[in-house]
């Protein structure tokens, strides 16, 4: 009995830490050599604020020892802002379900909603036709 309520409270710590990841938006701001991350709750509440300084950031990597010595400056910072990742194939096939039903139908559409938005961006034309995603909602029948 213990055992099904700790997995309880874990799967519900993770639909909650979900759903928050669902509705906050994450804004970027690079400004001489600092970079501001923030992360809003309905893009009005503000959960989490990060502020990085170029000086703090080149003396962690200088302690890291590599061959090539990685040097932080502006156009760094620009490059890694202009970064846009491409996927070229995706083969996803997701079988969801929980015991109460509007629970699967609102994660099978957030899920849904998340992984068109990131598509989007993600996506070159020319690869549409390799892409293929489906997220099936698994509903129990009480009897």
């Amino acid at each position: 009995m213990i055992l099904v309520l700790f997995f309880c409270t874990i799967i519900y710590s993770f639909i909650f830490i979900f759903i928050l990841l669902v509705l906050s938006n994450l804004k970027i701001k690079i400004k001489k050599g600092d970079i501001k991350l923030m992360i809003f709750l309905l893009n009005k509440f503000p959960i989490l604020k990060i502020h990085l300084n170029v000086d703090w950031i080149t003396k962690k990597l200088s302690r890291i020892r590599t061959k090539n010595k990685i040097k932080v400056d502006k156009n760094t910072l620009s490059m890694i802002k202009a970064l846009s990742p491409k996927i070229e194939m995706l083969n996803l096939s997701v079988k969801l379900g929980f015991e109460n039903a509007a629970l699967t139908s609102f994660t099978v559409t957030a899920i849904c909603i998340v992984i068109s938005n990131l598509l989007y961006y993600a996506v070159e034309t020319k690869n549409i036709k390799k892409i293929k995603y489906k997220i099936e909602p698994i509903f129990r029948r009480e009897k």
